[in-house]
């Protein structure tokens, strides 16, 4: 299994940056608001957090979201890699921690996998190639990279999976008779405040053959993916599938899974992909001289550098709101479903072709065991 999920520098380099980069774009948790909630309704998780009794001050939400940019935008560029994603990690726990307790309990799946991700990936050694880290060592100096984290969120990611399969397979979904996913689809259009995208239109449709298959489906999604983390190719498909079945959660149920899908991505070859794609000579240009700089820097220059990329990112979030919130709103839609529309305007086509291509392997495989069988 190990072995399996056995990945290179550059790849576990430009998955860092890819995570860092959604993080910015897309899923900055905003807390502020958290410091107005009377002491009354302040009701922390299990966990730390139960050490504390009234709601936060507002300077203290405001210095967790400040640090929290600052450490995301050192991950980005591989500064202090692993400190930096650690940290990142547990500054995520807190604010989203923070969150959970002002709002009554109600979880916000989008994050769960965004704060396993830089915990567990920093014992990876996702600093060891295009970061600033790499840039200030020696040439000729080796690169330390673990496999094991990346089968740790794996793991993770099958056991999430799985425990979430168990209540449902114990609950009903497996009877003929019965449409689970009709009846979520059902609550969730008529509860929501904000409604959902395409129940309208699905809710006029009762046929047991179109909704028993959904609750199948799922089913085998959830419960299969423990299973599919023994082979690195299996779990692409299964992840693949997972894009799909998220993105028909956003638009039913209304619910975002959207972080889970920066999660898949760390079983991407990502050199790979990067190989295929030819830099022009002019990028390398430009590059090799800002190398350089990095590479002479002071390092108290280069952490104020950091800091000051992070302070401006803050102020620009608590003015505008992330990048991608600000672009939803703009053509018309909203700050919750319209990052996550485009995330998954980017995730679905790949995942389809990816499922395509993988049908077309086992289609082949079949004909030609069935050729082989049949001229025996």
């Amino acid at each position: 299994m190990f072995e399996s999920f056995a990945t290179s520098a550059p790849s576990l380099g430009i998955y860092r940056m890819i995570f860092a980069s959604y993080l910015l774009l897309f899923a900055m948790p905003s807390v502020r608001w958290v410091s107005a909630v009377p002491d009354a309704f302040f009701t922390p998780p299990v966990g730390p957090l139960q050490l504390i009794h009234s709601t936060p001050q507002e300077w203290v939400v405001t210095l967790l979201s400040l640090a929290l940019a600052v450490c995301t935008v050192a991950l980005l560029v591989g500064y202090r890699t692993r400190v930096a994603s650690a940290a990142t990690g547990v500054l995520l726990i807190m604010v989203s921690g923070f969150a959970y307790a002002a709002s009554s309990g109600k979880i916000n799946h989008d994050l769960i996998l965004l704060i396993v991700v830089p915990i567990v990936m920093s014992a990876s050694g996702w600093g060891e190639a295009l970061s600033v880290d790499r840039l200030r060592r020696a040439d000729g100096e080796r690169r330390v990279v673990h496999h094991w984290p990346v089968s740790l969120l794996a793991l993770f990611i099958g056991f999430m999976f799985f425990t979430a399969a168990l209540p449902k397979a114990a609950s009903g979904w497996l009877d003929p008779s019965a449409q689970a996913t009709y009846g979520y689809v059902l609550h969730q259009h008529y509860a929501s405040t904000g409604g959902t995208l395409i129940a309208p239109l699905l809710i006029r449709t009762q046929s047991p053959f179109f909704w028993k298959p959904l609750d199948y489906f799922t089913l085998v999604l959830e419960g299969g993916f423990i299973f599919a983390i023994f082979s690195r190719r299996s779990l692409q498909a299964f992840c693949a599938a997972a894009v799909l079945f998220h993105a028909g959660t956003l638009l039913m149920l209304d619910l975002s899974f959207a972080g889970n899908v920066l999660a898949y991505a760390a079983f991407i070859n990502w050199a790979t992909i990067a190989g295929q794609v030819s830099v022009p000579p002019s990028v390398r240009e430009v590059a090799s001289p800002v190398i350089t700089w990095i590479r002479r820097l002071w390092g108290p220059a280069l952490a104020a550098c950091v800091l000051v990329a992070g302070f401006g990112y803050f102020a620009l979030i608590q003015r505008a709101g992330t990048p991608a919130s600000w672009l939803a709103v703009k053509l018309g839609g909203d700050s919750y479903r319209g990052p996550a529309l485009l995330l998954f305007g980017l995730a679905v086509p790949i995942a389809l072709i990816h499922l395509g291509r993988e049908a077309t392997s086992l289609v082949k495989f079949l004909s030609s065991e069935t050729a082989i069988l049949v001229k025996a």
